[in-house]
């Protein structure tokens, strides 16, 4: 699986624990630049730690300043790279204006 997503960036909230650092870890396994965003900041920066290329940022889903900043941040990780942001829950697509 390595070497499948080298040129992508995929954000994944709720990354600190369970299902979220699960899929952290898969997509750091398939080469995938990380974004990482969770409430707890001291597991959260482990899981990131963990991964070969990612970057973790506190963010509340529920506080729209949080998941703005934490959008920001994969933004400029992946310029001019295919755009994912995967929540625990669905799929959100995004395309630079």
């Amino acid at each position: 699986m390595e070497g499948q997503l080298d040129d992508k960036v995929i954000c994944i909230t709720g990354a600190s624990r369970g299902l979220g650092a699960a899929m952290a870890y898969a997509f750091d396994a398939a080469g995938a630049t990380l974004v990482l965003g969770a409430r707890n900041q001291q597991e959260l920066s482990q899981v990131a730690a963990d991964c070969r290329n990612a970057v973790a940022v506190r963010c509340d889903v529920r506080d729209s300043v949080d998941v703005n900043a934490l959008v920001q941040v994969a933004v400029w990780r992946s310029m001019d790279r295919r755009r994912r942001c995967l929540p625990r829950t669905s799929t959100w697509w995004w395309t630079p204006t």
